[in-house]
């Protein structure tokens, strides 16, 4: 009975001491690891939140310059019929001018 105990003492103790020798050699190195990783991780996705905002602002600038754009370009639309307008009058006031002038000479 002595010697079954003695076995399973000197079981546990080689368990207990490779349970030991796990967390004390490969367990810090992984959670500092582990730790290491979620920091990159953080700082990586700071980093792309960041870039989302500034593309954010970039597109939210590009939809007003696009709409400053449109709207000038109804107005350059609108000049350019009123400028049709005037010079279809000008050529109908200078036909009449000269059918005129053709029959007073």
């Amino acid at each position: 009975m002595n010697d079954r105990k003695e076995i399973i003492i000197l079981f546990v103790f080689v368990v207990v001491f490779i349970v030991a020798v796990f967390f004390l050699c490969a367990g810090r190195t992984s959670v500092h690891d582990i730790r290491k990783r979620a920091n990159d991780t953080g700082k990586q996705l700071t980093e792309a939140i960041r870039e989302q905002r500034e593309e954010r602002a970039i597109i939210d600038r590009t939809e007003r310059a696009i709409g400053h754009s449109e709207r000038i370009n109804r107005e350059i639309e609108g000049i350019e019929q009123t400028d049709r307008d005037l010079i279809r009058e000008n050529q109908e006031i200078l036909r009449r001018v000269r059918a005129r002038g053709g029959k007073e000479n």
